[in-house]
C-alpha cells in the first residue's frame, strides 16, 4: 500500500545543489527532501522524526530546505546554520538543529553562534535559493516532504520510511528504467546512460569574500 500511495504522487526531480543542507551519508539511496520553517511546531515533530531515520537507517539522507525570512533573528540563524555545517559537519548540524527545536522560544536566543567570523553572511544566497526551491516545487507549506521525488504520503509517519526503503529503492528504479526508455524512444540514435549513472548538476558555491 505505501508504495502505491508513493506512486500515485507525482514525481518531481529535485536534485541537491553544491549549497544544499545535506545531513547524513551523501551516498545513501534515500534522499528525503524536507521543506522546512525553523518556527513551526509541526516542522519540529518532522525533524524530531527525521533524526531518529538518520540515527537508525543508514540507507537515508536528509536535504534540509529551510524557509529564511528577512528579519535579523533569522538571518543570525541560517547564518548560524552554515557556519555550523561548514565548519563543524553534518552530525554537530543535526545536534544543532534538534537542540533548537527542542527548545522554548524565549531562551534559543542561546544558540546563535557568537564566533562567526566577520564576512561570513550566506543568508541572501540561501534565502534566494531556498525560495526558488519552494517556487519549483509548488511547495506552499511546511513540513512539505518529499522521498526520493515522491510527495510523501500522509497516511504515514515520517518515521515509517525506516520500513519501506526497499520497496522506495525499488520505485526509483522502476522510474529511472522507464525515464531512460522514454529518451531512448525519443532519441533512438542516442546510446542509453550505463546502469547507476546519474547526470550531475552544477551550481554555484557559496564563496566567502
Amino acid at each position: 500500500m505505501f508504495k502505491s500511495l508513493l506512486q500515485n504522487n507525482e514525481f518531481i526531480k529535485i536534485a541537491p545543489t553544491q549549497n544544499s543542507l545535506i545531513l547524513g551519508s551523501p551516498d545513501a539511496s534515500i534522499t528525503i527532501t524536507a521543506f522546512l520553517s525553523l518556527h513551526c511546531g509541526p516542522c519540529k515533530n518532522a525533524f524530531i522524526q527525521l533524526k531518529g531515520l538518520l540515527d537508525n537507517c543508514q540507507d537515508v539522507n536528509v536535504n534540509a530546505i529551510f524557509s529564511v525570512h528577512n528579519d535579523e533573528q533569522s538571518i543570525k540563524l541560517i547564518n548560524t546554520i552554515y557556519y555550523i555545517y561548514q565548519t563543524k559537519g553534518q552530525s554537530q548540524t543535526v545536534d544543532f538543529l534538534f537542540n533548537w527545536y527542542n527548545t522554548p522560544r524565549v531562551e534559543r536566543m542561546i544558540f546563535y553562534e557568537k564566533n562567526i567570523p566577520t564576512g561570513f553572511d550566506v543568508s541572501k544566497q540561501i534565502k534566494q535559493e531556498n525560495q526558488e526551491m519552494y517556487e519549483e516545487n509548488k511547495v506552499s507549506g511546511t513540513p512539505t516532504i518529499f522521498v526520493n521525488g515522491y510527495k510523501f504520503p500522509k497516511q504515514y509517519d515520517i518515521c515509517d520510511i525506516e520500513y519501506f526503503t526497499d520497496e522506495i529503492n525499488n520505485l526509483t528504479r522502476e522510474n529511472v528504467f522507464a525515464t531512460s526508455e522514454k529518451r531512448q524512444e525519443a532519441n533512438p540514435n542516442k546510446k542509453p546512460l550505463p546502469a547507476g549513472h546519474f547526470p550531475q548538476q552544477r551550481k554555484e558555491v557559496i564563496r566567502q569574500r
